[in-house]
């Protein structure tokens, strides 16, 4: 594996339909694992209300800070949860 050219990542957003070209970006770029987008079917990924700082006004999406947060549920995180006890 490698990391792909700016050129192939032209071409990887430009192919296919909004979905996947959010996917790809997702993926390229925040360095989020397939996994926290939904399983093989696409189902329970992440959703609207991980992106905290997401503005959506009618079709308008804007973000009030960039780079903006992405929450990743505990159900989706590969990461192990610490329980602090005090």
């Amino acid at each position: 594996m490698r990391v792909p050219t700016i050129d192939e990542l032209r071409r990887i957003f430009l192919s296919g339909d909004g979905k996947a070209r959010v996917s790809c970006v997702l993926l390229a770029h925040s360095g989020l694992r397939t996994q926290t987008l939904g399983d093989y079917e696409g189902r329970d990924g992440l959703r609207v209300k991980d992106l905290p700082e997401m503005k959506i006004e009618g079709v308008s999406v804007s973000f009030i800070k960039i780079p903006t947060i992405v929450v990743i549920r505990k159900e989706l995180s590969k990461a192990p949860v610490f329980h602090v006890s005090q």
